[in-house]
C-alpha cells in the first residue's frame, strides 16, 4: 500500500514523514492530542536523518586546523574535538546533551487491500484563528485521529489530524475557516486508482453573482406584465 501526505493547504507528497520508527498524528500540548503509530515491518522507508546524540558547548575554544569556536557549538558524542576543547580550560557557561531522533520518509507498507488503496496522512488543514473539518465518508477508514492547536494555551485555533485508509473512487473533502491568505475555503482529493488527484474547483457565475431574491423577481414580472399606454409618437419625416 502506498502513502501519502496532504499537508497544509491541501498540498500532496509522496510519502509520510516518520520519526523514531512512528508515524504521528497530531502533536503535544494544550488542547492537543498525539497519536503515534508503529512503522509496519517491512515497510519501504529511506532514513534522512539518522538518531544520534550531541553535546552542546557554549563558549570560546580553539580546534587545531579549524580555528575558533565562539558561542553553542555542538559536536556528536565522543568526538575528540570536545575533549581537546575541554582541556583547554575554557570558561563554558554551558555544557549539555541533546538527542536528536531519526526521521524518514515511509513511502509503501505491506499490505492484503488492493493495490489502489492508499494510507494517507491528512495535516491539520486549520487556517490561522480557525479550524477545519473533513466531509464523513463511511468508506474511508479512520486509523488514528490526533489534533494541532495554535498558540500556548491552544485556543487561537485548531483541528484534526487524521491517517486514512482510502479506497480508489473515495474522495476527501475539506472544509476550512479562519484567515487563509489566499488558499481555498474548499478542497477535494479522489483516489483515482491509486494516485491522489485535487478536483478543480469551477465556481457556476451564478454562484459569484449571487441568487436573484424573490423581491426582485416579483418586480421584474410586474414590469414585464405592464403594457404601454400610448404608442410612441413618431417624428414626421422631412421634407
Amino acid at each position: 500500500m502506498k502513502t501519502l501526505t496532504i499537508t497544509k493547504d491541501g498540498e500532496i507528497i509522496p510519502y509520510i514523514t516518520t520519526v523514531n520508527g512512528k508515524i504521528l498524528v497530531g502533536e503535544e500540548g494544550r488542547n492537543r492530542v498525539l497519536k503515534e503509530i508503529e512503522v509496519p515491518k517491512n515497510g519501504v522507508m529511506k532514513i534522512t536523518r539518522p538518531s544520534k546524540t550531541e553535546v552542546c558547548l557554549f563558549g570560546s575554544f580553539k580546534i587545531a586546523g579549524e580555528g575558533e569556536y565562539v558561542g553553542n557549538s555542538s559536536f556528536p558524542k565522543g568526538d575528540p574535538r570536545i575533549e581537546e576543547a575541554m582541556k583547554q580550560g575554557a570558561n563554558f557557561a554551558q555544557v549539555r546533551e541533546r538527542h536528536i531522533k531519526e526521521e524518514g520518509q515511509l513511502t509503501e507498507i505491506p499490505s492484503n487491500m488492493p493495490e489502489s488503496t492508499l494510507l494517507i496522512l491528512v495535516r491539520d488543514q486549520s487556517g490561522f484563528r480557525g479550524s477545519w473539518k473533513m466531509e464523513e465518508n463511511s468508506n474511508i477508514k479512520k486509523i488514528a485521529v490526533g489534533r494541532r492547536a495554535q498558540g500556548d494555551a491552544g485556543r487561537m485555533g485548531d483541528g484534526p489530524e487524521y491517517l486514512l485508509c482510502v479506497p480508489s473512487g473515495e474522495s476527501i473533502v475539506a472544509q476550512r475557516t479562519g484567515r487563509l491568505y489566499g488558499c481555498p475555503e474548499k478542497w477535494t482529493i479522489t483516489n483515482e486508482g491509486g494516485s491522489l488527484v485535487r478536483q478543480r474547483e469551477i465556481e457556476k457565475l451564478e454562484d459569484l453573482l449571487g441568487a436573484v431574491s424573490p423581491e426582485r423577481k416579483a418586480f421584474d414580472e410586474m414590469l414585464g406584465s405592464i403594457k404601454p399606454q400610448n404608442e410612441p409618437v413618431q417624428e414626421a419625416e422631412r421634407e
